[in-house]
């Protein structure tokens, strides 16, 4: 199992877990308790195992079933920036900056990016704005992009946001909204 094989869903779970449990992406501190605890959360999103299940478990067997999902807490996806990618049969470009984005799509990049914390909450809601002419569609797409999508695809957009967009000087940002207007 990789990080395409995971779902945006799966991962903002998972995002979920390690932060409510002390794990830091940044620096990688996790206290031994909490792999366990961590571990219990993932094989509950993964394989749909209960947590009051996994407690019964011998740690062996334990250590067994979730060695798969080491990757998970060893490495983050891939930063590659996505400029296409496919779903369901469909073929979706990513608009990359805020002069390709409509009116509307800057509107809500603007809203959907103000928070760094929020933005893996919304990350399929940002990929959707992103992919999306048509504001309309917007929610629909983007649940089934959660529901669906692999954060390998995700990933890059979100860590654009948190790294790159977020820190922009306002001078920029007034420039990048005149160029929309």
């Amino acid at each position: 199992m990789t990080y395409k094989d995971v779902t945006i869903l799966q991962f903002q779970r998972f995002h979920s877990a390690v932060i409510h449990h002390g794990f830091s992406f940044d620096d990688g501190s996790l206290l031994l308790a909490n792999i366990y605890e961590i571990g219990m959360e993932i094989l509950n999103i993964f394989e749909d195992v209960p947590i009051a299940e996994s407690k019964l478990w011998k740690v062996k067997y334990f250590d067994k079933r979730l060695e798969k999902y080491a990757f998970l807490l060893n490495s983050l996806p891939s930063d590659e920036w996505v400029k296409e990618f496919e779903f369901n049969g469909n073929i979706y470009k990513v608009k990359q900056t805020p002069d390709q984005w409509n009116t509307a799509q800057f509107v809500s990049m603007a809203n959907l990016t103000k928070d760094r914390d929020k933005i893996m909450d919304v990350v399929h809601i940002i990929v959707a704005v992103m992919c999306t002419d048509d504001d309309s569609h917007v929610i629909q797409r983007s649940r089934e992009f959660q529901d669906g999508l692999s954060i390998a695809i995700a990933y890059p957009l979100a860590l654009f946001f948190c790294a790159v967009m977020l820190k922009l000087p306002p001078s920029t940002l007034r420039y990048l909204k005149a160029r929309v207007k």
